[in-house]
């Protein structure tokens, strides 16, 4: 049995024109396909990409310069910043703030006794 044949005439309009191919035109490159046109077009792509890598590692080069900058910068600050503790120690050493108290003209200081309160249970109102 014939699907096709078994349709009512509207249906058998819609069926034919299912099945007939269609009448649009094929694709067409609006260039001339070729080797010369498929190596201009790799050779555009190369340069493409070559730029692209460039870019990309030139990039890559500038941030490491920055980082390696950004690096002896802090090496230098820690340095810095260690001589700048020492000094801090030095200043505060036992026979710097003797020498000072000496040269200021104040007494050193000799037994010394300490003050202390015993808490007693004493209530409040």
């Amino acid at each position: 049995m014939n699907r096709v044949n078994d349709l009512e005439p509207d249906d058998e309009a819609q069926t034919e024109t299912a099945l007939r191919p269609s009448k649009r035109a094929p694709f067409r490159w609006p260039f001339k396909f070729n080797m010369v046109t498929a190596g201009a077009f790799l050779f555009i792509c190369a340069v493409g990409v070559g730029c692209a890598y460039l870019i990309l590692s030139n990039h890559l080069i500038s941030q490491g310069f920055t980082l390696n900058t950004a690096k002896t910068r802090v090496a230098e600050l820690t340095k810095q910043n260690q001589e700048l503790e020492l000094a801090v120690m030095q200043g505060e050493s036992y026979e710097r703030v003797s020498g000072r108290i000496a040269a200021l003209g104040m007494v050193a200081v000799g037994n010394v006794e300490y003050v202390e309160i015993k808490n007693s249970g004493v209530a409040m109102r």
